[in-house]
């Protein structure tokens, strides 16, 4: 009786939303974000319809882990400045390379 069924267990998982991604406004930009880049940050851009293009950086663990559970099409909830809004990842670019994500596009 004390024990919850793993479907249970599943949907509580779907309730609750473990792709939301934290990200900064960012500053730097040209060259600046090699550095950026080498102390774990992604550079990334926030554009859409209605919206001003806005310049951020996102930690690279928590990419990886966005990435691993969504993909790259699909919704994932963006904080900026303790606000959620809901994005797709429109478009990953790569090094050569390593092939580590080296700038990303949300829509």
């Amino acid at each position: 009786m004390g024990r919850v069924s793993s479907c249970q267990n599943n949907r509580n998982r779907l309730l609750f939303n473990p792709m939301d991604l934290a990200v900064q406004k960012r500053e730097k930009f040209g060259k600046a974000t090699n550095a950026m880049r080498k102390a774990g940050l992604v550079p990334a851009e926030l554009y859409g319809r209605g919206v001003a293009n806005v310049h951020l950086s996102i930690p690279i663990k928590e990419l990886r882990r966005i990435l691993k559970q969504a993909g790259e099409n699909t919704m994932v909830n963006v904080m900026i400045d303790g606000q959620s809004r809901p994005v797709m990842i429109h478009d990953l670019a790569h090094d050569p390379v390593t092939d580590e994500v080296t700038n990303v596009d949300l829509y």
